[in-house]
């Protein structure tokens, strides 16, 4: 296939996807976002050494991997939460920065609506679990966003031990995401249906379907 046609084939995927997340019933969302929630505590509780973790800020309808809207981390998990912030646009540069709640003082929101934090970066070597956003995921661990390239840029500035994690739907598991060269692989993504190690994963999924 030449990338004139796999380009295509993720822009109908992320226009696919972004209609079935817009499509969710407040209720659903709700109902999955708590389901979500608790394999990520599960998945905390079972890797101790987890410590420092990057999240997300949501926007369009994405997962939310932990309660909102306070995003402070509560006494379940008891760790250190990140948040992105954009440095730059061209190249695309992301820093992790703590967060520490919504106030003004503490940060700002963009254009997009996402809140950024104040303060200095965390380096990337010190964060032991990257939470990571998308809008599909495949069987073998890439991930598809917006386009822009922030994570695919960042996640190899990580520990080779740092555990990078996909949150989404289950609707958003898919086959392929035509992935680029460029496209970094993650270990594991997390649904309303379970935690899914992509070392270990098979096509039941897809085989249970057919």
């Amino acid at each position: 296939m030449n990338d004139t046609a796999s380009l295509r084939l993720r822009n109908q995927l992320r226009q696919k996807m972004k209609q079935k997340r817009q499509s969710l019933a407040p209720a659903q969302r709700e109902r999955y976002n708590k389901q979500i929630q608790q394999y990520v505590y599960e998945y905390f509780a079972a890797h101790p050494s987890i410590q420092t973790v990057m999240s997300y800020f949501p926007i369009q309808n994405e997962a939310v991997p932990l309660p909102h809207k306070t995003h402070l981390p509560d006494e379940k998990i008891s760790k250190t939460l990140l948040l992105p912030r954009v440095v730059s646009l061209d190249p695309p540069q992301l820093i992790a920065v703590p967060y520490r709640g919504e106030h003004p003082s503490q940060g700002t929101y963009t254009s997009w609506g996402i809140f950024e934090p104040f303060g200095s970066a965390t380096m990337p070597y010190q964060i032991d679990c990257v939470l990571v956003p998308g809008l599909a995921f495949d069987t073998h661990g890439y991930r598809l966003g917006y386009g822009k390239g922030f994570y695919d840029r960042y996640l190899p500035l990580l520990r080779s031990d740092t555990v990078t994690i996909g949150i989404g739907y289950h609707f958003q598991l898919t086959r392929t995401t035509w992935p680029q060269p460029h496209d970094q692989k993650l270990d594991a993504f997390i649904t309303e249906k379970g935690v899914i190690a992509f070392e270990t994963f098979y096509k039941s999924f897809f085989e249970q379907k057919t």
